[in-house]
C-alpha cells in the first residue's frame, strides 16, 4: 500500500512539475500558465470548440497560476480534526441575521506598490476619501515567507512596512498585509491535526507577525498561492485511511476551513484581524471557499470578493461567493488602477459601472469596498479615473447618490468646472471612456488577448483558450464564446462593428474635445488641457490599433478554419491591418507619443514584426466594408426612460433596437422599419417598450440598474444579399429611484 501510495504521489508530483514550468517562484516565464498556452497561435491553431486543448485531469490538479497575485503563501496550527463526512456541515451554528447598522462601513484601499513615498502619498490621499482600512499587498507583501530572513531586500521591506502601518494609524486607519496559503510547503501535505506542518506553519506565521507587531490584521487568500489547497497531496496515513485519493484528501472545503481555522488562532492570541479572501480562478472554487469559510469556527472574520469572477473582467458575472461565507460580513474588492483596462494612462471612467458592482454587494451582505488604485508604477489618483474613486465613497454614504452628484463634484474638485455646460461637455467625454475601453479591449465581451491591459506582442489569443472561456461562468456566452473561437466572416465583420464604434467615438470626443478648448482657452489650467489632450489622443490612437490588431487576428483566424477554400477577403483584410498599425505607429511617433503604452509605437512594432510573414505573398490590402452602424447616445432621463440616439452610415431596410438587463441576449426588441443613411433616430425606452416619440408615456425602467442597449441593421451586401450588421452593446446605468418623479 505505501509503495503505491509513493508511486502515484511521484508521477502526480512529476505531472505537476513538468505542467508548472517547475511550479514555485522560481518557475520560468510562462510557468503555471503555460499549460493554456497551446493552440493559441493565430495561424497555427484550427481550435474548433471540440478539441480545445488541455488535459481535464491536470486542470483539476494544477493551480491555473499567475492570476492577479503572484507568489502565494502557507498555513498552518492545531486544527481540529474534521473527519471524512464533515466537509460542509454549518448545521450547527447559531441562527444569525446580518443587520449593516451593526457594522462600522469599510472604506478602504489596497496599495501594490513598495516604493517608501509612493506608499506615504497614497496614504495621505486616502485620508480626503476617509478611507479607514488599508491593505499593504503585492510587491509589498504577498506571504508571510516574505518577513523572514535578515537580507538587506527583507529588512527593507519590513521597515517599509512598519513605517506604513504607523502611517496608517495616525491617520486613523487600520492596516492589514496580504498573505498566500500555503507557501513554504512541498506538494505533499500531510493535513493530519497532529502533524508537525501545522506547528511549522504557526511558528512561521507567529515570526512573521513579530516583525510587523502594530499591523491590525493579515487578508488570508488561497488562490495563486505557491502552493494553492487544492493543488496539494495527502498521502499520509491519516488521508490514505479515510480518502483513496491523495489530492481529494480532505475535500478542498475542509482543507480551506482548516488552515483558516489554524490561522485564527495564532490572530486571536495576538488580538489581530482576519480579512477571509476568495479569488476564483475555477468555477469549482466557489462551493470550496463558500463552504470552507462557512464551516470555520473559533474566529471572526469578514469575507472579500472580487466583484467579478476572475481577473478584473467587466463582462464576467458577479462573485456569487458575495456574503455566503457564513455568518460573516462581505467587503467587496474593485480595481480603479485599470489593471486589464487602460492602467489609468487611458481613461476607464464610469461611477455607474462600480455603482452596479456595489449594489450586488449590498444586496449580499456587503458593509463596504476595498479597492486597488495602482498596478506597477501607474496609479489613479490625479488621473480621470479617480472619479471611480469618488463614486465607491459616495455609493457607502448613501447607495441612492445619483451620479450626477458624483461627477459635478468630482469635475469641480478636480478640474475646477462649476456645474454647466463645460461641466456637462467634459463629463461626457470621460464618460465616453467606459465603452471605448469595452469595445477595445474584448471581444463581442470575451477576454480574449493578453493577460493585461495592452495589445499582444505576437499573433496569439493570450488568453482566449483559457481564463476567456467565459461559459465557465455562464453557459449563456456558449454561442458567442464559440463564435470567437471558430470565426467565419460573419464574425470578423461583427468585430469590425464593435471596433469602429469605439474609433469613431474616440475620434469624434478628441475633436470635441480641441474645438472646446480653443474657442474656450481659459477653461481649464494648461496642466490639465494638456494632460487630457494627450490621454484623448493616445485613446484615439489607441482604439485604432485594437481594431487593427482584432481584425488581423480574425481574419487569419477565419481564413486558416476556411481550408481549402477560405473566404477570399479575409487575405487582404488581415494586409490592410498591418498597413494601418503601421501607419498608426508612424502617426503617433510624429504626434509626439512615441513613448506611450499601453497600444504604444513599441508594442505594434513588436506585433508587426512577429507578423511579418502571415500573409501570403502578393496580397492586395483592403479594408472591410465601413461599419454600419454609428455610435449609440444613451441618455438617461429624469422620469426613469432612457433615451437612445443614433445614425447609420448607408441604408438599412430593416433596423431593429434591442435591450435588456442581462447579456449576451438582450430580450426586448422594438422594430423601427427602414432607416435611411445619415438619418438621426431617437428612441425612448422603457419598461417593457420603446417608441420614436419622445412624449409616448412608457414605465420607467429599474432605477439604479445596468441596461444594455444595441442596434441591429439588415443591409444590402456586396454580393446582393441582405446582411444583419449587428451594433456593439452599449451600457445604460438608471438613475435611483428618488430622481423619479412618478416614483416618489
Amino acid at each position: 500500500m505505501t509503495r503505491i501510495r509513493d508511486s502515484f504521489l511521484m508521477l502526480a508530483t512529476a505531472a505537476a512539475l513538468a505542467a508548472c514550468g517547475g511550479g514555485g517562484q522560481g518557475a520560468a516565464p510562462g510557468g503555471g500558465d503555460a499549460r493554456h498556452d497551446a493552440g493559441t497561435d493565430a495561424m497555427m491553431d484550427p481550435g474548433l470548440p471540440s478539441d480545445l486543448p488541455g488535459d481535464p485531469w491536470l486542470d483539476t490538479v494544477l493551480d491555473p497560476g499567475g492570476g492577479d497575485e503572484g507568489p502565494g503563501e502557507d498555513a498552518t496550527t492545531d486544527a481540529p480534526d474534521p473527519g471524512p463526512d464533515d466537509a460542509l456541515d454549518a448545521t450547527d451554528a447559531e441562527p444569525w441575521e446580518f443587520d449593516r447598522a451593526n457594522y462600522s462601513p469599510v472604506r478602504g484601499w489596497i496599495l501594490l506598490d513598495s516604493n517608501p513615498e509612493k506608499v506615504m502619498e497614497a496614504l495621505e490621499a486616502a485620508s480626503a476619501y476617509r478611507v479607514n482600512h488599508i491593505q499593504l499587498s503585492h510587491d509589498l507583501v504577498m506571504n508571510f515567507e516574505d518577513l523572514l530572513g535578515n537580507d538587506a531586500a527583507t529588512t527593507t521591506r519590513v521597515q517599509t512596512l512598519n513605517d506604513a502601518i504607523d502611517a496608517a494609524h495616525q491617520r486613523g486607519m487600520k492596516a492589514f498585509i496580504w498573505v498566500h496559503e500555503f507557501s513554504g510547503t512541498g506538494l505533499d501535505v500531510c493535513y493530519e491535526p497532529g502533524d508537525t506542518v501545522w506547528m511549522d506553519r504557526a511558528a512561521a506565521w507567529n515570526a512573521a507577525l513579530d516583525r510587523i507587531p502594530r499591523v491590525d490584521g493579515v487578508v488570508l487568500m488561497f488562490g495563486s498561492a505557491p502552493m494553492s489547497p487544492w493543488f496539494t497531496a495527502c498521502s499520509c496515513d491519516w488521508c490514505m485511511d479515510q480518502w483513496d485519493n491523495p489530492f481529494e484528501a480532505p475535500p478542498n472545503d475542509v482543507r480551506i476551513r482548516m488552515i483558516t481555522e489554524a490561522l485564527g488562532k495564532v490572530l486571536a492570541v495576538r488580538g489581530m484581524e482576519m480579512v477571509a479572501r476568495v479569488f476564483l480562478h475555477e468555477p469549482a472554487e466557489i462551493p470550496w471557499h463558500s463552504y470552507g469559510f462557512a464551516a470555520s469556527r473559533g474566529l471572526d472574520f469578514v469575507g472579500m470578493h472580487k466583484s467579478d469572477v476572475g481577473d478584473w473582467q467587466p463582462y464576467n458575472p458577479h462573485d456569487p461567493t458575495v456574503g455566503q461565507v457564513g455568518p460573516h460580513p462581505s467587503i467587496l474588492e474593485l480595481d480603479v488602477g485599470g489593471e486589464y483596462y487602460g492602467a489609468s494612462r487611458l481613461p476607464f471612467c464610469s461611477p455607474g459601472y462600480f455603482r452596479f458592482r456595489m449594489q450586488h454587494a449590498w444586496a449580499n451582505r456587503g458593509i463596504g469596498y476595498v479597492v486597488r488604485i495602482e498596478r506597477g508604477s501607474n496609479r489613479s489618483l490625479g488621473t480621470p479615473n479617480e472619479v471611480n474613486l469618488r463614486a465607491l465613497s459616495a455609493f457607502v454614504d448613501n447607495p441612492e447618490t445619483p451620479l450626477k452628484t458624483i461627477w459635478e463634484g468630482f469635475l469641480q474638485d478636480r478640474y475646477d468646472l462649476p456645474p454647466g455646460d463645460d461641466a456637462d461637455l467634459l463629463r461626457q467625454i470621460l464618460e465616453n471612456t467606459f465603452p471605448i475601453r469595452l469595445k477595445s479591449h474584448y471581444a463581442l465581451g470575451i477576454w480574449a488577448l493578453e493577460k493585461g491591459t495592452d495589445i499582444p506582442s505576437k499573433a496569439a489569443f493570450g488568453e482566449l483558450f483559457s481564463r476567456g472561456n467565459m461559459p465557465k461562468w455562464d453557459p449563456a456566452w456558449q454561442s458567442v464564446y464559440d463564435r470567437i473561437r471558430s470565426p467565419d466572416r460573419d464574425t470578423v465583420l461583427d468585430l469590425w462593428q464593435e471596433g469602429s464604434e469605439a474609433v469613431d467615438l474616440a475620434a469624434a470626443d478628441l475633436i470635441t474635445f480641441l474645438d472646446w478648448v480653443a474657442a474656450s482657452p481659459d477653461v481649464l489650467r494648461p496642466e490639465d488641457r494638456a494632460d487630457l489632450e494627450f490621454r484623448l489622443r493616445h485613446q484615439a490612437f489607441a482604439a485604432r490599433t485594437w481594431r487593427a490588431i482584432d481584425l488581423f487576428l480574425w481574419a487569419q483566424r477565419a481564413r486558416t478554419l476556411g481550408g481549402a477554400a477560405p473566404d477570399p477577403d479575409l487575405g487582404p483584410w488581415a494586409a490592410w491591418a498591418r498597413e494601418e498599425l503601421a501607419l498608426v505607429r508612424q502617426t503617433m511617433i510624429d504626434a509626439g507619443l512615441g513613448a506611450a503604452s499601453p497600444a504604444g509605437p513599441s508594442r505594434i512594432q513588436s506585433f508587426l514584426d512577429a507578423t511579418a510573414s502571415a500573409v501570403p505573398e502578393g496580397t492586395i490590402a483592403a479594408p472591410p466594408p465601413r461599419a454600419v452602424i454609428g455610435p449609440l447616445a444613451t441618455t438617461p432621463l429624469p422620469d426613469g426612460r432612457v433615451r437612445v440616439t443614433f445614425t447609420l452610415n448607408t441604408d438599412a431596410s430593416a433596423v431593429q433596437l434591442r435591450w435588456g438587463t442581462t447579456l449576451p441576449d438582450l430580450p426586448h426588441a422594438l422594430d423601427l422599419g427602414p432607416i435611411a443613411e445619415g438619418q438621426e433616430v431617437i428612441v425612448t425606452l422603457g419598461a417593457q417598450g420603446g417608441s420614436t416619440d419622445e412624449d409616448a408615456m412608457l414605465d420607467a425602467l429599474e432605477p439604479s440598474a445596468r441596461y444594455l442597449v444595441r442596434v441591429v441593421a439588415t443591409v444590402q451586401a456586396g454580393n446582393g444579399n441582405e446582411r444583419d450588421w449587428m451594433g456593439g452593446e452599449w451600457w445604460v446605468f438608471t438613475p435611483p429611484r428618488a430622481s423619479f418623479p412618478r416614483l416618489r
